[in-house]
């Protein structure tokens, strides 16, 4: 028998307060990774997999109402039920499972319960207790006996990630700042690998370690394990569980005395560097060619892209400021 399918996405357990400390989100599903919440990022995987049928429960009346509606539901339709501290770290591999969800033999668990916790294709008699009020130990003791009883599948193809760990959840975090166009980070296990086709910048960044002065060494990360294929070049540096500040600022995370103890550390880099004089034209010089000059030539390297030449012809034709090449240079520093 095939199933007709409703996602249940339920957010009603909160952050802990460790975990709200870092991120400064009041939960999960408001969490920002790349410019989308992990709301939007669940809703998007439903929505590819053909889950079109969703409810996002945030509170106790959400369950109710929708407790109601599952009691007046016919017997053909099986719940996916996905608690919003859990992510898949494979986000295919659940697109996939979710659009075989209609054939499911029944009650199944997409992986053993973590902390209690698990996503799980439930049918209605077994949804119905976890609605009417959500209870931690309750739900902790429901899926321990459904474990027990239903089918599981023991291999964890999504590769579940438990949010409410600060360890889990740093892990899973630690990719949320997207890369420029022109760059490529490959998040592995232990490490982050940093690629591009510019393949010159990439052996001056790798390089830049191993010949820093002493005094700065603190300040970076160690480079290692250099590859050039003649196509792109890479790298890769210690993978660190440690939240951004880009991460923390636009969640409203990063409070005063984290900005006093990142000013604290600039200042500290900034004593370190070495000195010498080179004068004020050498520096007037070196400062226009890294900034205006290194814009300067990534305009040039975009208006020579096709997607670059439609752009600049779309602002040509929007109105008197005319398009990229016809707006007048930035003042010199």
């Amino acid at each position: 028998m095939a199933y007709a399918l409703t996602v249940v996405y339920d957010d009603r357990q909160l952050p802990s307060p460790e975990i709200e400390s870092i991120i400064g989100a009041a939960r999960f599903s408001s969490i920002l990774r790349r410019r989308r919440s992990l709301g939007q990022e669940v809703a998007g995987i439903m929505e590819r997999a053909g889950a079109t049928d969703f409810f996002h429960l945030a509170d106790d009346r959400d369950g109710l109402f929708l407790l109601e509606l599952v009691e007046a539901s016919s017997q053909d339709r099986i719940f996916l039920r996905f608690p919003s501290c859990l992510m898949p770290s494979r986000p295919d591999a659940l697109q996939a499972v979710v659009a075989q969800a209609a054939f499911a033999p029944g009650t199944t668990l997409l992986a053993p319960p973590t902390g209690g916790e698990v996503a799980a294709l439930l049918t209605a008699a077994d949804l119905r207790p976890l609605l009417a009020r959500y209870d931690d130990s309750a739900v902790r003791e429901f899926h321990a006996g459904l474990a027990r009883s239903r089918a599981i599948m023991s291999d964890d193809p999504c590769g579940f990630m438990d949010l409410r760990r600060a360890d889990s959840f740093l892990s899973f975090m630690s990719g949320a700042t997207e890369t420029r166009a022109f760059n490529s980070n490959q998040m592995e296990r232990r490490s982050l690998r940093k690629s591009s086709t510019d393949r010159a910048k990439m052996e001056a960044e790798y390089n830049f370690f191993h010949v820093a002065p002493e005094s700065l060494k603190p300040f970076l990360l160690p480079t290692y394990d250099f590859r050039d294929d003649g196509q792109r070049a890479s790298y890769a540096m210690e993978r660190l569980a440690i939240p951004d500040v880009a991460l923390q600022f636009i969640h409203h995370a990063f409070d005063t005395a984290s900005f006093a103890v990142l000013l604290e550390r600039f200042f500290d880099f900034i004593e370190a560097r070495p000195l010498r004089e080179i004068g004020v034209d050498a520096v007037r010089a070196n400062a226009r060619d890294t900034i205006l000059g290194k814009m300067d030539r990534r305009l040039a390297q975009f208006l020579s892209m096709e997607v670059g030449r439609r752009l600049d012809a779309i602002l040509s034709a929007s109105g008197p400021g005319g398009g990229w090449r016809r707006w007048p240079p930035a003042p010199g520093i």
